[in-house]
């Protein structure tokens, strides 16, 4: 058998046990993640089963149950899901048909529990048939592959090598005349792969010693030259070495931190103990105004020199316009390094009083595709070089992680308050409405009561005249004796206690209930303008302050969309807060001219009110508690602590919108409302 045609089998044969077992390898390792990812959303699915069916079913509530077990259903991998709870009378059962394809049942069988109560029992089962049949199309496609490849490689085979074996008559005939002592034979040395090779080492023969000197020398030249890249990178992995731990540094000294600011103050030190510069600030995009930056931390010695910035350190320099060779890396995502500012097109000349900048080094924060901020470094000596932009890159990535694992942190541990705060709200909900009604009954009896003994001692009635006629009484001589003991007095301060008890009531009643009735579409800025004028006109707290001294200030934005709801129960919201700060401005003397910010916005699919004001604020503990119920920071006497729990139950409950506040010592507080946009 030739030479040629050997190759060609054994290359023909070798790639066809290469491809075949690719393909059955590759099949197999798709097999295995497909019911990997499969049982992992098993598990996932039964944990998600048993959490979003536990309260419907405690509360019997088969509607829900049945959209629930049709929401999982719409997995296509699950063959029959059920539900049984035979004490309550619940039998739900979702099943599907699959193919005659082979495939394996996999049943889940769990029990549902609330509150450490056992409740039904769940069975699922999933079925392989999809994952089959998509193995085996990718098998088949992977087959039909590995046969055209191979039926393709075996013609391009056959015409590289009957192109290649032509060279090698040649080289025969060439290699017996050098044998023979003809050394000035020419060589072609045109050739390719091994012929080629085999030519070139022949012609290399003639000038062995001369090649071998050549070699020698550039050996020589190569291990200077290794000898030169080893210094560098000894250098560059120390540099390395330093970076990574001054930011495992920052990371520990992260952990410490309380605000973004703080985060941003720690780092600077860090990163002028890397990058040695004179100057340093770390500056954050404004989510609001892309144009423009806001300053989070600046080093010790650019507070020191700037002349034109006077502020604390631990503030914020706000509306820093993002121009010039800072649009560079911020616009452009792209680091810059200007070791000649003033010969740059971008630079603009900065003021007179600026600090000097004779070199410059801009880094973009990026998280993700989106661009956080920048870390700029000025005024090192000698300039900036590529190591500094490489260590600044790997700061800028270990500051944006810190910042946002800040974040994290902190929407994490809001969303944590807010959960503790609905189930609490919802929890004395349900005693409100339970002390409401139990204390409804003996409160009319009293109020009844006091009624009817205040008719037959102050009022001439005709029975009454004749009961005294009989026992020898006047009526006239009682209502004297009644005045003069002050007992009409009494008797009208059980009635004033029994309304105010009653008001009470009905407020924790209205707590309790949600109400969907009356909804209508309304101006948002319409119903707080008219809660201004009830305010300014009928509204007096026991005159401790007059309404229409506070100064108002609104700002509503154009085009804000209606929204559903019930209008007196929103202006009772907006009549609450406004009066709670009313009270709380007017209780601090300090306070100059007392002052409500109004404004409306709209945010995604809600409208958003904020009703900000200039008193005294609050202690974080006492904003954690501010819409129970009964808690009031008012003397006894002054208010029940049900005007803000109502709201909360209002806006939540009744309106499924949100309500916040903002609050700090000395800084005022600010409610912020979210209500839903009325649809159409």
């Amino acid at each position: 058998m030739r030479l040629r045609t050997r190759i060609i089998i054994a290359v023909v044969i070798a790639s066809s046990i290469i491809n075949l077992f690719l393909c059955f390898y590759f099949t197999e390792k798709l097999k295995e993640s497909e019911f990997k990812n499969l049982y992992t959303r098993i598990e996932k699915s039964a944990y998600m089963m048993k959490l979003v069916n536990a309260r419907p079913l405690y509360n019997v509530d088969k509607e829900t149950l049945r959209v629930n077990m049709e929401t999982f259903f719409d997995d296509e991998n699950i063959k029959s899901i059920s539900l049984h709870e035979h004490d309550i009378d619940i039998d739900i059962k979702l099943e599907r048909k699959f193919g005659v394809f082979k495939s394996i049942d996999i049943k889940k069988s769990f029990y549902i529990y609330y509150k450490s109560l056992k409740l039904g029992k769940m069975n699922v089962v999933y079925s392989t048939s999809l994952i089959e049949q998509k193995i085996v199309k990718f098998r088949n496609r992977m087959l039909f592959f590995a046969f055209t490849v191979i039926v393709f490689l075996a013609v391009v085979l056959i015409f590289l090598v009957n192109k290649l074996m032509q060279p090698v008559t040649k080289l025969s005939r060439a290699a017996s005349e050098v044998a023979s002592g003809n050394l000035d034979k020419n060589i072609e040395q045109s050739g390719v792969g091994e012929v080629g090779e085999l030519s070139r080492n022949f012609a290399a023969m003639r000038d062995a010693v001369k090649d071998k000197i050549n070699d020698l020398a550039m050996t020589n030249r190569n291990l200077e030259k290794e000898i030169f890249l080893k210094e560098i990178n000894e250098k560059k992995i120390l540099r390395q070495s330093t970076v990574i731990s001054s930011v495992n540094h920052f990371f520990q000294q992260s952990m410490l931190a309380e605000t973004y600011e703080e985060i941003s103050q720690v780092f600077i030190p860090i990163a002028l103990k890397v990058i040695p510069s004179k100057y340093c600030f770390v500056g954050e995009v404004r989510k609001d105004k892309k144009d423009s930056m806001e300053i989070m931390a600046i080093s010790d010695q650019a507070m020191h020199d700037c002349n034109m910035i006077e502020m604390d350190k631990t503030l914020r320099l706000k509306g820093l316009e993002i121009r010039g060779s800072r649009s560079l890396f911020i616009k452009g995502d792209t680091t810059i390094i200007l070791n000649d500012p003033k010969s740059h097109p971008d630079f603009i000349q900065p003021p007179e009083n600026h600090i000097p900048i004779d070199s410059f080094l801009g880094v973009p924060m990026k998280l993700g595709s989106e661009i956080k901020g920048v870390i700029a470094f000025a005024g090192k000596e000698g300039g900036y070089d590529f190591d500094d932009q490489e260590a600044c890159e790997i700061l800028a990535v270990a500051l944006v992680e810190a910042l946002s694992l800040k974040k994290r942190e902190d929407e994490k541990a809001k969303l944590e308050e807010m959960m503790i705060q609905s189930e609490k709200m919802i929890s004395i909900g349900s005693l409100a409405a339970g002390m409401a009604h139990e204390i409804n009954n003996p409160l009319a009896g009293i109020l009844q009561n006091a009624q009817v003994i205040q008719n037959r001692l102050k009022k001439k009635l005709p029975a009454n005249v004749s009961v005294a006629s009989e026992l020898g009484l006047d009526l006239d001589d009682i209502q004297a004796y009644m005045e003069k003991r002050d007992i009409y007095k009494m008797i009208n301060s059980v009635m004033d206690a029994g309304k105010r008890a009653a008001a009470i009531v009905a407020n924790m009643l209205s707590f309790s209930r949600k109400s969907t009735s009356g909804f209508m579409p309304e101006n948002a800025h319409e119903l707080l303008d008219k809660t201004l004028e009830l305010a300014e006109s009928d509204y007096n707290l026991k005159d401790k302050f007059d309404f229409k001294k506070i100064k108002i200030i609104k700002k509503y934005a154009p085009g804000i969309p209606k929204i559903s709801c019930k209008a007196s129960e929103i202006q009772q919201v907006f009549l609450n807060v406004l009066s709670n700060g009313a009270q709380a401005m007017m209780s601090r003397v300090e306070i100059h001219e007392a002052c409500f910010k109004l404004k409306i916005s709209r945010e995604e699919n809600m409208v958003k009110v904020e009703i900000k004001d200039n008193g005294p604020g609050m202690k974080s503990d006492t904003k954690k508690r501010i819409f129970e119920p009964f808690f009031t920071t008012k003397t006894v006497g002054d208010g029940t602590g049900l005007g803000l729990a109502v709201s909360y139950f209002i806006i939540t409950e009744n309106h499924k919108g949100s309500i916040d506040v903002h609050s700090k010592p000395s800084k005022g507080t600010n409610f912020i409302i979210k209500l839903p946009v009325a649809e159409g």
